[in-house]
């Protein structure tokens, strides 16, 4: 399991944990009469909608989700164990003597982990099943809604770091060139360039006459100064 993996893990349990935490919060103020007002039930059903959207949001960015599998994948792994215990629970309700104890035993969990959202039972038949099943796709929508959000927000901020990264970069003084500074470089280092080959292919074509000339010229020099020391040689006899 790899660290991206690991961070994944670690936010599906935080939303479940953090689902059960509200939902024993709701078990303690369901004590008091004041809670059965629908007011607080609705007050908790936002609540739940806000944690498992914002939750999701934040696992997105904290996890660098970039697909949109990634987010259907996060989505629908959040509300798998609840999801299994439903199914669990509602195959034990079809099984006659002992497992009655067991779906109580079940069964309650079950009911518990859905408290928070039972403000929604005002537009939903008198069907247990039926409610753990909305409140389930439910809670699935809401974090896929807020996974593609959060992956939304993360592009948009590489986009912008990116542009704050091209206008730093565009911001530093660069020297500007003329284009008649362009053509004349252009000019004398295509003479340069010229030039060189040109000397190049001289020294290959006359080495030979140089030297000739060379010799000639150190022969003459030769001769110069010899008649030079004679010249000198005779005046200082007379």
């Amino acid at each position: 399991m790899n660290s991206r993996e690991k961070s994944l893990t670690g936010y599906l349990i935080g939303i479940n944990l953090l689902h059960v935490i509200l939902c024993f919060a709701v078990m303690m103020l369901r004590r008091h009469e004041f809670y059965e007002t629908m007011k607080l039930k609705w007050a908790a059903l936002i609540l739940t909608v806000m944690l498992w959207y914002i939750f999701s949001y934040i696992a997105a960015l904290g996890s660098y989700m970039s697909r949109k599998g990634t987010a259907v994948g996060f989505a629908l792994l959040s509300v798998l164990p609840i999801a299994l215990l439903t199914a669990v629970s509602f195959a034990l309700s079809f099984v006659p003597g002992g497992g009655w104890l067991k779906f109580f035993f079940i069964g309650s969990s079950v009911n518990y982990y859905f408290r928070p959202l039972s403000g929604l039972l005002r537009f939903l038949p008198s069907s247990a099943y039926l409610y753990y099943a909305v409140c389930i796709v439910l809670m699935a929508v809401l974090s896929m809604l807020g996974a593609l959000s959060g992956m939304e927000a993360s592009r948009k901020k590489i986009r912008i770091r990116r542009v704050a990264s091209v206008k730093k970069t565009k911001g530093k003084s660069v020297p500007r060139i003329d284009e008649s500074q362009v053509e004349e470089a252009a000019v004398v280092d295509g003479d340069e360039e010229g030039d060189s080959k040109a000397s190049r292919r001289l020294s290959k074509e006359v080495k030979a006459r140089l030297i000739e000339e060379s010799d000639e010229e150190i022969n003459a020099e030769i001769e110069r100064l010899r008649r030079k020391m004679e010249e000198n040689h005779r005046n200082r006899e007379d």
